[in-house]
């Protein structure tokens, strides 16, 4: 018999109920001004299995570094919230599409609402134990990557969508100008992307403006 409540049962639902559970940075970027901080910390996150692929003295460098290499996680030391980090954090996030964990020397409330505001998953002090930096990572890339998921399944829909849009406005183009049905105008349409082998979408655009015409 099963004696386990639905409360019980809910606790051991994910939050992201996909392959994105548990999952771990494969590679990790860290920015610190502070050489000696800097090497420690990395000889801390290869002790736990991390890989460690660069390292930076500037937030600045970090960017650059992303846009190139694309690490899974960077983490960015710094003593508060100015708005150059921030600005990094958010472009990072945004355009390299690199999770953020940001190392500070002050846990002021506005500043981590800074940071968190920019992209940044997560906020920790500088001081902390290693064990609460890895259990950090942990939980807070696994979150990390569930968005970037839902973000690219949700931007493959808006594409599926814009594309549909596409071949309707075409077909009832082709309807209007030709007398021909709705079945033959799709028809038509698929048998000349296959044929010069572009996407069926492309050959709509051609088609609504006015730059190719299908007999």
């Amino acid at each position: 018999m099963n004696t386990t409540s639905p409360v019980e049962e809910r606790k051991n639902v994910p939050i992201f109920p996909d392959e994105s559970a548990n999952k771990s940075p494969r590679s990790i970027l860290i920015a610190d001004a502070n050489d000696q901080a800097r090497q420690s910390l990395a000889e801390a996150l290869s002790g736990f299995g991390y890989k460690v692929t660069g390292q930076v003295a500037q937030s600045s460098e970090a960017l650059a570094f992303c846009n190139e290499h694309h690490p899974d996680l960077v983490i960015i030391a710094t003593t508060d919230g100015d708005p150059e980090t921030l600005d990094t954090v958010s472009a990072i996030w945004t355009q390299a599409q690199s999770a953020v964990l940001v190392l500070t020397e002050s846990l002021d409330p506005a500043h981590v609402l800074a940071f968190n505001s920019a992209g940044a998953i997560a906020v920790l002090a500088k001081e902390s134990p290693d064990s609460c930096l890895r259990a950090t990572i942990e939980s807070s890339y696994s979150c990390a990557y569930a968005i970037k998921t839902m973000q690219a399944r949700i931007d493959q829909l808006e594409r599926n969508l814009v594309n549909r849009r596409l071949v309707e406005e075409a077909k009832w183009k082709m309807i209007s100008e030709t007398g021909i049905t709705e079945p033959e105008a799709h028809t038509k349409l698929q048998h000349y992307a296959r044929s010069e082998r572009i996407q069926l979408s492309v050959v709509a655009e051609q088609v609504i403006k006015g730059d190719l015409k299908i007999d």
